[in-house]
């Protein structure tokens, strides 16, 4: 090798070096989570069966009582052709949002409800529940089409009334049930119940029953019903159907009721002020 070759690998070699010093001196990249902070959510996956144990025998029940620590239903399996939900998968992100946040209320109700809301409108009872704050958040299948629709919204608080030692009521909160109900007929008369009842509205809750009622029922009757029953009662109306209505004389009369968890049969009488219930 001559002096001149000698020379250019020298002078390479040192521009080599010095180009492995600049890119050392280079501050690493960014990496993704130098961006910021990341989103973190925690999950939950239970059965129909966990969920009733949960909301002390109530499927719903056991929701809500996610719903109030902010877990968010958004998956439901289907456990067979009948439309029963098979796993129901819940998550929540407390650094998601500024807490506290507000507590979540759920729905479930078949095709066939979300039709009667629409008064034979499957469109409009979807309407009826979106004006109502209800947002879906799943669905099951039942012989190829939909089965049970879970709904949900933000928990409306409970407005106290203005009347001094009057219990709370719903009537100004989303989904309130009318302040008249329709008791012209016995079938009428249950589905203003059930609006009542879902409605938390105790005051139509209170015409919805005869003077003659079971004893059970008097706490609801005379407006005296604590907060813990007008939840009790929202959960085991939310969703319910009403499938039969038997008319026995001028003044008594059934009508058949699908529940999420049974069926159940309501006793009606005729009164002055219409068809009221007498016992469930």
């Amino acid at each position: 090798m001559n002096v001149r070759h000698y020379v250019a690998v020298v002078i390479l070699i040192n521009l080599l070096a010095c180009g492995a010093e600049v890119a050392l001196a280079q501050p690493p990249a960014a990496t993704p989570t130098d961006a910021g902070p990341s989103v973190h959510w925690r999950f939950l996956r239970h059965d129909p069966d966990s969920l009733a144990r949960l909301g002390g025998g109530d499927m719903v029940a056991g929701m809500n009582k996610l719903g109030e620590v902010g877990f968010e239903l958004f998956i439901v399996t289907t456990a067979n052709d009948q439309g029963a939900a098979g796993w129901l998968y819940f998550r929540q992100s407390p650094w998601r949002r500024p807490l506290p946040q507000p507590p979540i209320e759920y729905k479930l109700i078949d095709d066939q409800g979300i039709t009667d809301l629409g008064l034979n409108s499957f469109a409009d009872g979807l309407i009826k529940l979106e004006n109502d704050g209800w947002q879906l958040a799943a669905i099951t299948t039942r012989n190829g089409g939909a089965g049970w629709h879970f709904f949900f919204r933000n928990k409306v608080a409970m407005i106290p009334d203005s009347r001094a030692g009057a219990p709370a009521a719903a009537s100004s909160s989303p989904g309130a049930a009318p302040a008249a109900g329709n008791f012209s007929t016995p079938g009428a008369a249950v589905q203003t119940l059930i609006a009542a009842a879902t409605a938390r509205n105790g005051e139509l809750l209170s015409h919805c029953f005869a003077d003659s009622a079971a004893e059970e029922f008097t706490s609801l009757r005379t407006q005296t019903a604590s907060q813990k029953d007008l939840d009790d009662l929202a959960t085991l109306f939310q969703g319910a159907t009403v499938t039969d209505e038997q008319i026995k004389d001028d003044r008594h009369a059934t009508v058949a009721v699908k529940l999420f968890t049974r069926n159940e049969k309501i006793a009606l009488t005729k009164t002055a002020d219409g068809w009221q219930v007498v016992d469930f």
